[in-house]
Parts: structure tokens; C-alpha cells; sequence
């Protein structure tokens, strides 16, 4: 079976994502206003996957964020070649590199088909209301984060 690719749109990800805690949607839209997002569609015009590139200016890198829903299965060969194409297309001249925050052992899996290679772990994340546009309440996310780095080539950076 195959996919197509798409601009992701809020119903995209709400087909994908399912029912989220108001904190986990803030972050879910923030990454998807923010950054380039893709809907992975079926031939039903069904969103099976959602993903995206977002910028971390804090970091300084771009953050490659992607969610398959569960029905998505039957897609993942098709999922990882759109995949491994948009991460091609980013602008070649930006020396940034771009990570992916992995939460599980399927998403671990799917990055390292992509291109990507684990390159740490970081310990439990908290989402900021603040950062996000909200209030000044914490949110802590579920166990340890993965973080992988695409290996293609990008430019050296220069100082």
C-alpha cells in the first residue's frame, strides 16, 4: 500500500493523534504552526501519519517530529520513503542539524529506516505552558527521550 503526500492540516492531526491532554494538543499545534508539516494520506484520503520539520532556535537545530496512527502499519515502507525525501528537501544551505526526540521503541525503529542515528538520551521532558503561549504551568511528559540526528550531508558550519 502506498501514501501520498500532503500539507497537514489541524484535521490531519486530529485524525492521526486521537484524544490528547490540552498541554499535549498546545505542543502538537505549536510544532506544527511553527515548522514545515506533512499529512502521509492513504487512497482513501485517510492521514495516516503526520510529521513535520520545526526550528529550535534555542537549540539550534531542526527538530523532525513525526506520529503514525494505528492504522499505519500497512504504510510504514511508503512512510519511510516520503520521509527520507522531505528530509532532502530541506534547505541545504542551512548548517543546522536536524534531530528527532524519539518516545518509543516503534518510533526508534521508524527514525532509524529514515536516516537517523541515536545519538543520546535526555531524561524526562516538561512542557512549559509559558513556552507554548499559555500560563506558567509545568507538564511532564512519560519516561526518557531518545534523541537521533539524520545522518545526510549537510554543509559545515561556519563562526
Amino acid at each position: 500500500m502506498s501514501l501520498t503526500l500532503h500539507a497537514a492540516n489541524r484535521f490531519d492531526l486530529a485524525e492521526v493523534y486521537g484524544p490528547r491532554p490540552p498541554a499535549e494538543w498546545a505542543a502538537i499545534l505549536w510544532q506544527a504552526e511553527k515548522g514545515i508539516t506533512f499529512a502521509f494520506r492513504d487512497a482513501t484520503g485517510r492521514a495516516q501519519c503526520v510529521g513535520g520539520y520545526v526550528p529550535w532556535p534555542a537549540f539550534d537545530v531542526w527538530e523532525c517530529w513525526f506520529h503514525a496512527g494505528p492504522q499505519a502499519a500497512p504504510h510504514m515502507l511508503s512512510f519511510v520513503r516520503l520521509a527520507r525525501l522531505t528530509l532532502s528537501c530541506l534547505p541545504q544551505d542551512d548548517p543546522r542539524p536536524i534531530e528527532a526526540a524519539i518516545v518509543s521503541p516503534a518510533g526508534a525503529r521508524l527514525v532509524a529506516a529514515v536516516g537517523f542515528r541515536r545519538i543520546g538520551t535526555i531524561g524526562t521532558p516538561v512542557l512549559r505552558s509559558s513556552e507554548l503561549g499559555g500560563g506558567k504551568r509545568e507538564h511532564p511528559l512519560s519516561g526518557a527521550v531518545e534523541v537521533w540526528r539524520a545522518h545526510h550531508e549537510r554543509p559545515a558550519r561556519t563562526e
